[in-house]
């Protein structure tokens, strides 16, 4: 008959009684990490050119704590700006300028028509925003308003200071003239026409469009002869009038 050492079956269980506990908490200490490295990812705000920008400034109010404004600085890719969302907010209102200095435009807004948000797309936490998120700004343009959820998921904020202004998102924001009309009979004094191109592409799909306009010419007939009554050759950038191509 074999016989053990009473110590050494002692300092045996003593052994796996440590090991178990320090496994415990070492697994215990890792799961707080992880929590912590999980809750610790900020919310992000990002900004999409269709072209070549500079000076790009976030201007944001977070209630309680007043106006500020924060240049993006922080390129991520192609005419792509990003940044932190200041203060850890869960809920601001936000707008974005930017300087486009090709065509000398300083200091032009991504809602600067009451058609939605313009030529820009804007994401936070990946998430493509729409003019849903849009709201009165009391200048008779718009402004951005947001809610973020614990889990990072968006949604838009309205309250009766900051009123949702309903959108036809089926005309691009970039017409200049929203509300359309045809005389079939426009009678012999009448003397107004408008020449229209309408270029579409689907704003929601992350993919690039280029189409290139070489003129857009209008002409009357009369008795059957074209006379050419206006014509513009595109050299130029008019953001009044032009409208861009959407």
């Amino acid at each position: 008959m074999i016989t053990k050492n009473p110590k050494v079956i002692k300092k045996a269980i003593s052994f796996r009684k440590v090991v178990q506990y320090w496994i415990i908490v070492i697994l215990f200490f890792s799961t707080i990490v992880t929590l912590k490295v999980d809750a610790a990812i900020p919310d992000s705000l990002k900004v999409v050119f269709p072209f070549s920008v500079t000076n790009v400034e976030l201007h944001y109010y977070v209630p309680g704590n007043g106006n500020d404004s924060s240049l993006m600085n922080n390129l991520t890719g192609t005419n792509e700006y990003t940044i932190v969302i200041p203060d850890n907010a869960s809920t601001f209102v936000f707008n974005i300028s930017y300087d486009i200095p090709l065509f000398n435009i300083i200091r032009y807004w991504i809602t600067a028509t009451r058609g939605g948000i313009i030529y820009a797309k804007v994401y936070i936490n990946n998430t493509l925003l729409n003019n849903t998120f849009t709201i009165d700004n009391d200048h008779n343009g718009l402004n951005i308003s947001v809610s973020i959820n614990s889990n990072g998921s968006i949604i838009p904020f309205y309250n009766d200071t900051h009123q949702h202004i309903q959108i036809d998102d089926r005309i691009p924001a970039e017409v200049h003239h929203r509300i359309g009309y045809k005389k079939t009979n426009p009678g012999p004094d009448y003397k107004y026409v408008l020449g229209w191109m309408a270029l579409i592409t689907n704003n929601d799909i992350i993919d690039t469009s280029e189409i290139e306009v070489d003129y857009l010419k209008v002409y009357g007939r009369n008795n059957g002869n074209l006379t050419l009554l206006r014509s513009d050759d595109y050299n130029s950038f008019d953001t009044v009038n032009d409208g861009g191509l959407y």
